[in-house]
């Protein structure tokens, strides 16, 4: 089974759940205390939760309780790098801001951080994670694509999320 942890009404697995009862939530919980019994999900998925949530060693632990044993936590967040986030497009007009911000941009005034994934690497080896794997996701907009394209170097910089992955120990 997979779990999907802060679905919203965007549910990518077999249960979701969120601290709201949106299209796709089966189980309207908190997200760091979730109502499931240990070693039950052979996968535990979140979007762009992380950065949402007060205590984010706490929410990935709590993954981490419900996941089987060999079981895969995939934590998919806003990436600190993308340049975007960086700039304040408040003094310019709005024509001009829609080409150029990003499409998270609104939402990031909600985030009570914002991480490299570096960070959550860190965090998932920590939460007792293995074989942790991070990937920056390819740029979305056409420019960063074009300008990824003529300064590779600027890649990271250019991609708005990237995914981590890591398997849960098998403790026998």
């Amino acid at each position: 089974m997979i779990l999907d942890v802060g679905c919203g009404d965007n549910k990518q697995g077999d249960l979701g759940v969120d601290v709201r009862k949106l299209k796709g939530v089966d189980v309207v919980c908190d997200v760091q205390h979730l109502p499931f019994k240990d070693d039950c999900f052979s996968v535990v998925k979140s979007s762009v939760v992380i950065e949402h949530v007060l205590q984010p060693f706490l929410f990935l632990k709590e993954q981490v309780r419900v996941l089987k044993p060999q079981g895969t936590l995939i934590c998919e967040a806003d990436n600190a790098r993308y340049w975007r986030f960086h700039i304040d497009f408040s003094p310019f007009e709005d024509d001009f801001v829609h080409h150029f911000k990003s499409e998270n941009y609104d939402a990031s005034s909600e985030h009570l951080r914002i991480y490299y994934p570096e960070c959550v690497e860190r965090l998932f080896k920590k939460a007792g994670l293995d074989n942790i794997i991070a990937r920056h996701k390819p740029p979305a907009k056409k420019l960063d694509r074009a300008i990824a394209s003529l300064f590779p170097m600027a890649w990271k910089n250019l991609c708005t999320r990237f995914i981590v992955r890591g398997k849960k120990a098998d403790v026998r």
